[in-house]
């Protein structure tokens, strides 16, 4: 099956091994998955698929497809994928892996100047509500990384089978943006496409608050 459209490439995004190393690993809220996708299209090129990719608008919180919506919808119905929840917080060793990663991408991201402030931990904590009155964009909910997609059984079967049809550098693309945005903090992640990608901010509500 070749990657020709979104339903193809989110499942052969959530059989891609990520920080871990494994298929399958599950991505945190549907906001994280439309920043990845958003990144895959823009920043690894695969947008190439042909018909059916996924088209990004500046919204309240940068890059948004109302469309992925009835993608996922699509493949859960045909048991595909589902969510789960997790609770599980994440170890010190991890969190001090991602401040490195995270200061590793800013360094990168910075071209002249200064990128911005450092928001405080009350904006921090603000900034998981904000999504709470929006309708269809739920991914910031109390807990941002409570909501785990992941796939089915039967969507491991298909999703390998999607992932294992694509090219070596679709492979890469692919595994390369899971590990080093799939276990990112929400907040760095929306900053880091705000800083690479500043016309998909345009119409945040929150652009001041992350840069």
């Amino acid at each position: 099956m070749p990657l020709t459209g979104p339903r193809a490439l989110l499942l052969a995004l959530l059989y891609a091994p990520g920080a871990r190393r494994m298929p399958g690993e599950p991505i945190a809220g549907i906001t994280r998955l439309q920043k990845l996708l958003f990144l895959l299209q823009e920043e690894y090129g695969l947008r190439k698929g042909g018909r059916g990719v996924l088209v990004f608008e500046p919204y309240r919180f940068g890059p948004y497809s109302a469309a992925l919506y009835d993608e996922i919808s699509f493949l859960e119905n045909l048991n595909l994928i589902t969510d789960r929840r997790d609770t599980g917080a994440a170890s010190a060793e991890e969190t001090e892996q991602e401040d490195k990663l995270v200061e590793g991408l800013m360094a990168e991201a910075e071209t002249e100047g200064s990128i911005g402030a450092e928001i405080s931990e009350e904006d921090v904590k603000g900034l998981e509500y904000l999504l709470d009155d929006v309708p269809g964009e739920d991914a910031l909910e109390a807990n941002p990384d409570e909501r785990q997609f992941c796939l089915t059984p039967r969507g491991m079967a298909s999703a390998k089978a999607v992932f294992d049809s694509l090219s070596s550098d679709e492979r890469h693309a692919l595994e390369s943006a899971k590990s080093r945005f799939g276990g990112m903090s929400l907040r760095n992640l929306i900053r880091y496409v705000y800083t690479q990608y500043p016309e998909s901010a345009s119409e945040s509500e929150i652009r001041d608050r992350i840069l």
